[in-house]
């Protein structure tokens, strides 16, 4: 049996926002959806990028919704 030290916190904790979370779901969904159809897509940094508005659009109206 490996003992472990004591003093080592091994606990996860979440560094990323509310919003960097929501950015990465929904970037996620958008893999999904263009791999479904065989499509090709953009890099998270092109697609943020191109889809500035209608992120923050998207997040503000989750926000409201909860």
């Amino acid at each position: 049996m490996i003992k472990m030290p004591k003093d080592i916190d091994l606990s996860y904790k979440e560094e990323r926002s509310d919003k960097e979370l929501f950015i990465d779901r929904f970037y996620q969904e958008y893999l999904a959806e263009k791999h479904a159809y065989g499509e090709t897509f953009k890099t998270k940094a092109t697609w943020q990028k191109d889809n500035k508005d209608f992120i923050n659009k998207k997040y503000a109206e989750e926000n409201n919704e909860n």
